[in-house]
């Protein structure tokens, strides 16, 4: 009889992911959705996803795709891979980072201006300056598509921007890796401009909040949950008992584990990315065919936080 409430339950909260989708609804890029086309490719040995971006643009990867997040916010672009380095658009990552550019198609040359600062590159050649200063890069820009591609970390480090690879999912303890903010690939480019926004929540209010936000959560999960199993056997109903034990320990214990893209990243029942600049609280929800990420806004479709892991 348990078995049979719950997996009713299940099917229910299971219905905004039915699509399997993952939803990025952060305030700094409301409109991305990500959508798994099939759980793995198999002539590739990844997953397949289609991204719609927040202009209403869509296209599809495969898992050896690397999203490019910005300040908390997915990039409209694809990346490219040479000699083990990532490039990316020309304009795209230029523009993003607040800078203007100018491209010498005749000689192949590209100019980035920002604030002062000056980058020239030339496609095809390692060499470039900043600020008239020469410098080596590790990889030359390339001309693919009929678009100017130029390597990422350069770009970024020389407008003061930091650079991180994000290579770790749900599935770790200390957070030292960071957290993708987009799943099931190989990794996830972390680019953070120092200074473009002021935080709007430390690190211990992140915790109270998303401790109050989760207990208050829990107490009304348990009110409905009870309501269900009124009938129940008592060995259900000491089985139930015993899950509400390890969820109430585990909403006690919630603390940072590590931060990510302008998130902190929180371990509690679920893992739980609290926006610095925002305060939003979002949580991923996994099941054997789907992931999400979504805002945690105390709603009954945020209850399956606390089944899958604990009731089931």
């Amino acid at each position: 009889m348990f078995l049979k409430k719950l997996a009713y339950f299940l099917l229910l909260m299971s219905l905004a992911i039915a699509d399997h989708k993952v939803i990025f609804a952060s305030q700094r890029d409301p409109a991305h959705a990500i959508e798994y086309i099939d759980s793995v490719n198999s002539s590739k040995g990844s997953h397949d996803y289609k991204i719609t971006y927040s202009d209403g643009s869509s296209a599809v990867y495969d898992g050896w795709h690397k999203p490019v997040i910005l300040n908390g916010a997915l990039l409209n672009c694809d990346v490219i891979t040479s000699n083990n380095r990532t490039l990316v658009p020309l304009r795209i990552i230029s523009e993003s980072l607040g800078g203007s550019v100018d491209w010498n198609a005749q000689e192949k040359k590209i100019t980035i201006a920002k604030e002062g600062s000056l980058i020239q590159l030339t496609a095809g050649s390692k060499s470039a300056t900043v600020n008239g200063s020469l410098t080596e890069l590790d990889v030359e820009p390339v001309i693919f598509n009929d678009r100017a591609y130029v390597p990422i970390r350069f770009i970024a480090e020389s407008f003061g921007a930091a650079v991180s690879y994000s290579t770790h999912d749900t599935n770790y303890d200390d957070g030292s890796e960071g957290y993708m903010i987009v799943p099931y690939v190989t990794g996830n480019i972390i680019i953070d401009l120092e200074g473009w926004h002021k935080p709007a929540v430390t690190n211990a209010e992140a915790v109270d909040s998303a401790r109050k936000k989760t207990e208050d959560l829990f107490s009304s999960f348990k009110s409905y949950f009870d309501e269900i199993h009124l009938s129940s056997p008592q060995t259900e109903l000491e089985t139930i008992k015993a899950a509400y034990d390890r969820i109430s320990a585990d909403i006690k214990a919630m603390d940072t584990i590590g931060e990510t893209a302008g998130y902190f990243v929180l371990k509690g029942p679920k893992v739980i990315l609290v926006d610095k600049y925002t305060g939003i609280l979002y949580y991923r929800s996994e099941s054997l065919a789907s992931s999400t990420l979504q805002i945690l806004n105390g709603s009954e479709e945020d209850y399956k936080m606390f089944i899958l892991g604990y009731l089931y």
